[in-house]
């Protein structure tokens, strides 16, 4: 992989020669990568197995990406190797029936069995394919020339009946139908089940038929074949009628490197353009060295002496350019292409260099070497970020997925690299500018020639040297300007500012100086600003992102809590498991501790207090439930019901709180300052006369007054475990609810609370001291002090105040110690039998 590459390493009998045109970035990529794992890494997941595995996996894909690309060939007296990655194929020359060389530099061996084994050489400088055509005719195997470059047909005549399919075909077929299916299945289900809504139904369906619809079509794309039949050509796609032409109907073939690019790159492939009846051959796909026996197409319709254009918009063939090569320039130079003429000296005939010398070689005779050496480096290193954007796109949103990271995060990631992309741009066009001004003279100039097709331009001015005039390119032409655009300017006299010895642009101008540099200068000024904002949103994801601001966890280490085995419970998924009577779970011990734990909820929200979670629950208030369940608990399912719980159980705010008390100065300061002020009588009403001014008189931080006051009073009143009631509170609705929405069993449900109220019973001395600690772990969670938070701190207060004085207390205190058994299993039935 790190062999210099398109280097020949000749090791006696044997030559090889490394293809990958991607090495020069691969460490760069791969160290970037790395440093994308460790931001994943650090955005704050307390499970960091996930994360290592993505990381991990696509680390092992970038290498196998990597790996890919590159092309390995071994040519020896005997045969040719050919290695694409990870696999290789050795064709013997002894096997090979005939072999093409296509002036697009590609030889294609076709064996006695008709399979082809294609060596692409574009990319290849110097004459290194002598290396394999020297081995090839040293092995007997006579070499075909193919190509638009071709004057002739050298070798042998191919058959005339063959037929060409796509590269590939079954697999695209087979790749396609996967995942028509993995996407379409989950969709028709989602529109077939009678318990979605239906405007929901309809809309799964019609996207579900959509992804159908376009898998199809792409499957239709891979679809065309060709079949030669001595003179007639037969074009078939699926679906399509049938194009039958007959060979000697074309009137001429432009075979070409075509271009497919995007903003970050592209790739290149060959392919053939066929003209019949002066118009181009309208194909669903066009004909390229996708397709099998594509080189033999080629030398077929060779065979027939049909003509190669070198242009793919008319008719100049191999000859006419052998011819035009012979003419001087006068005899090519017109007004309909050039903003002048000139006689067979030299001398300008019209325009405002009438009288003046052409220069012969047109161009300015500079060392240039230097000057692009440099500037191709920085354009490999765009690249480079432009490649790695792509991998962090793909990442990003994987992680995003299983929740690593937010999908805001996920976007930033990628979009912050694409900036600093544009950014290496911007300054590599300013330097460039740079450069040309360092020691620039102005020119008088005007516009000689442009040639511009679709995206590409080809614009060159003409402007006095002395005596003579010379041409050269302007640097950045306007991309949006159209040929008519280009041709009024033909013959207008103008200025550039150029040092045509070093620097093979110029820019365009007057006699003060060269116009419109301030573009260069606001493209790096946008260019940092998008970068800036880009890194400050990207941090911000970030903090957001972290369980210390979100509530999942805090910036210090979390132990898991003590006798958690006695809490988790062995789930069944059988969602029929329920109670054989509606309501018959109330007359359980279990339920009755259990409403009384959650009764906070029936006063915080005019609801019932012999409800758990403090409402009954209507078949009616199904969506509203579910609806809830995901947006304050992201439960969607069973499956995320248990990891939810078990989550809470775990760990929750009661871990966080030990946490805090153990490792935060201001809580440490908090509690000391409340033990010694108050001692053991700290009771609730003296919990909330602390206020800020109270912090400020102990030295201790408001920056988080909410949290730290909840923890110092939680841990005051209630010990190590001051916060297990607020957790157990909020995690028996939690239960509830999701046992009426069919997420847990009714087994798992009364199970769950079972384990949650005999740890209450023992922790707790009563259930006022649990709302109580209620009231300081909602204070531990909101953290800072603003008018929502205040808001809920005040409503909760008052609940308690409330509940006081309604003598409410008095009413279910006696059933604090009852003993809580678990009476429930023969309640329960399978509805399912």
């Amino acid at each position: 992989m790190f062999k210099r590459k398109y280097e020949p390493h000749v090791k006696g009998d044997k030559v090889k020669i490394v293809d990958n045109r991607l090495s020069g970035i691969f460490l760069f990529v791969l160290v970037v990568f790395i440093i994308l794992g460790a931001m994943l890494v650090l955005s704050g997941t307390d499970d960091l197995g996930p994360v290592c595995i993505i990381v991990g996996f696509f680390l092992a894909a970038l290498w196998l990406f990597f790996e890919a690309l590159e092309r390995r060939y071994t040519i020896t007296p005997e045969y040719i190797s050919v290695r694409y990655g990870l696999f290789s194929k050795k064709v013997r020359f002894e096997d090979v029936d005939y072999c093409f060389f296509s002036s697009n530099s590609f030889i294609t061996l076709y064996d006695l069995k008709g399979k082809e084994t294609t060596i692409d050489l574009i990319h290849m400088n110097g004459d290194y394919e002598n290396y394999f055509l020297d081995a090839i005719r040293n092995g007997n195997v006579q070499i075909r020339a193919v190509g638009s470059f071709e004057k002739n047909a050298n070798g042998r005549a191919i058959d005339s009946n063959f037929n060409m399919s796509q590269k590939g075909f079954i697999f695209s077929i087979i790749l396609f139908m996967f995942f028509m299916l993995i996407i379409s299945v989950p969709l028709f289900c989602v529109a077939l089940d009678s318990e979605e809504e239906i405007v929901g139904r309809v809309f799964m369906l019609v996207i579900a038929l959509l992804n159908v619809l376009l898998w199809g079509f792409l499957a239709t794309k891979v679809s065309e074949t060709i079949t030669i039949n001595n003179d007639t050509i037969i074009i078939k796609r699926w679906f399509k009628k049938s194009i039958v032409l007959n060979v000697n109907d074309i009137d001429w073939v432009y075979t070409g490197m075509e271009h497919y690019s995007n903003r970050g790159g592209g790739y290149d492939i060959e392919e053939m353009q066929i003209h019949v009846n002066n118009e181009l051959l309208k194909l669903s796909t066009n004909i390229s060295r996708g397709f099998k026996n594509y080189d033999v197409f080629i030398a077929y319709l060779q065979d027939h002496r049909v003509p190669f254009s070198l242009d793919k918009t008319k008719l100049i063939t191999y000859e006419k350019v052998e011819e035009d090569s012979k003419k001087d320039i006068p005899e090519l130079l017109n007004l309909e292409e050039h903003s002048f003429t000139c006689n067979e000296d030299y001398i300008i005939e019209n325009g405002p260099f009438a009288g003046m010398k052409l220069d012969k070689d047109l161009e300015a005779n500079g060392d240039y070497t230097k000057f692009f050496k440099k500037h191709i480096f920085f354009d490999k290193i765009r690249m480079g970020f432009v490649w790695i954007m792509y991998i962090a796109f793909f990442v990003a949103m994987i992680a995003a997925r299983v929740g690593v990271i937010n999908i805001f995060m996920a976007l930033l990631i990628p979009g912050t690299l694409f900036m600093l992309a544009f950014v290496i741009k911007a300054i590599d066009e300013k330097s460039v500018v740079n450069e040309i001004l360092k020691n620039a003279r102005c020119y008088e100039a005007v516009l000689f020639t442009a040639d511009v097709r679709e995206n590409d331009e080809d614009v060159y001015f003409a402007y006095k040297d002395g005596d003579c005039v010379r041409l050269i390119e302007p640097f950045n032409t306007n991309g949006k300007s159209k040929q008519q655009d280009y041709e009024a300017r033909y013959g207008v006299p103008t200025y550039i500012w150029a040092d045509p010895q070093n620097i093979p642009f110029c820019l365009e101008g007057d006699t003060t100086g060269p116009k419109n540099l301030g573009r260069f200068t606001r493209n790096i000024v946008t260019a940092v600003i998008g970068l800036v904002a880009g890194l400050f949103f990207l941090g911000m994801a970030w903090l957001v992102t972290s369980d210390f601001i979100t509530g999942g966890s805090t910036d210090y280490e979390v132990e898991e809590n003590a006798n958690i085995d006695q809490l988790l419970v062995d789930y069944n998924d059988n969602e029929m498991l329920r109670f054989e009577y509606q309501d018959s779970e109330k007359n359980s011990s279990v339920y009755k501790f259990s409403t009384d734990v959650t009764s906070f909820y029936a006063y915080s929200e005019d609801g019932e207090t012999y409800a758990v979670g403090g409402h009954y629950f209507q078949a009616y208030l199904w969506d509203d439930t579910e609806d809830f369940l995901e947006n304050a608990w992201g439960i969607t399912d069973m499956d995320t019901a248990h990891e939810t719980i078990d989550d809470m159980l775990t760990y929750g705010h009661r871990a966080k709180f030990r946490s805090y008390v153990e490792n935060d100065e201001d809580t440490q300061k908090a509690i000391e300052a409340i033990e010694r002020d108050y001692g053991d009588s700290f009771t609730f009403e003296d919990a909330v006369n602390i206020d800020e001014d109270y912090f400020e008189e102990n030295d201790i931080s408001t920056d988080e007054f909410y949290r730290v006051k909840g923890a110092a009073c939680a841990y005051v009143r209630f010990g190590e475990d001051g916060m297990t009631a607020y957790d157990y509170i909020r995690l028996m609705r939690v239960v509830a609810l999701s046992y009426n929405v069919r997420y847990l069993s009714a087994e798992d449900y009364m199970q769950l609370l079972y384990n949650m109220a005999t740890v209450l019973q023992q922790e707790y001395s009563s259930f006022a001291d649990i709302h109580e600690c209620y009231y300081y772990g909602e204070m531990f969670r909101l953290g800072e002090v603003n008018d929502d938070n205040e808001a809920i701190i005040l409503d909760d207060e008052s609940v308690i105040k409330e509940m006081r004085m309604d003598d409410f207390y008095s009413s279910i205190e006696p059933d604090y110690n009852l003993p809580i058994t678990e009476d429930w299993h023969d309640l329960i039935i399978d509805r399912s039998k």
